[in-house]
């Protein structure tokens, strides 16, 4: 999922619970953060990763500032 927020392009990937501190999920993101970086240097503009879980989700209320910030 990408989602755009003033200018600035986020790769949204959402994990379950008990699955985002998997070694898979962890090494997966630590690569997404290494393509966001170079895609921010190659395409311009900013690209962001990043990693929250479907309890962070439903913790958020629809608060896509509190979504920011359970990111893991």
């Amino acid at each position: 999922l990408v989602v755009l927020k003033d200018g600035t392009r986020l790769l949204v990937e959402v994990k379950s619970a008990n699955a985002v501190s998997n070694e898979v999920v962890q090494k997966k993101k630590e690569a997404a953060r290494r393509w966001a970086r170079h895609a921010s240097a190659e395409m311009g503009g900013t690209w962001q990763y990043l990693l929250v879980t479907d309890d962070d989700i439903k913790a958020s209320r629809g608060s896509w500032a509190a979504v920011q910030a359970a990111g893991h």
